[in-house]
């Protein structure tokens, strides 16, 4: 059932004690996402309809983060520009553990 549902999927997740380890992290920490993370997306508070995986980080001159690039399966988008979707509201799920 961790694949039917995104609160199904966030518990699976969040109680997971085995290698590689998996922290949920509430509110976004932008500096903290890197390529492979999912990010749960919204266009309305506290609602999360959908996950997706990050599959690039989009910087200024300065390495600023200014975008995320995504891979969903909502309209097969791969290497899509979060910028460019109407999510308003984001959630980060950092996984861990996996390359120590």
């Amino acid at each position: 059932y961790s694949w039917t549902s995104i609160g199904n999927f966030l518990k699976y997740l969040t109680n997971n004690t085995s290698k590689p380890a998996v922290v949920y992290s509430k509110g976004l920490r932008i500096g903290l996402a890197q390529p492979g993370d999912l990010l749960m997306v919204s266009n309305k508070s506290g609602a999360y309809g959908h996950i997706v995986v990050i599959s690039d980080i989009v910087r200024d001159s300065d390495g600023n983060i200014i975008d995320f690039l995504y891979c969903g399966n909502t309209n097969d988008q791969m290497n899509y520009p979060l910028s460019a979707t109407g999510y308003t509201n984001y959630c980060l799920i950092k996984i861990i553990g996996y390359d120590d």
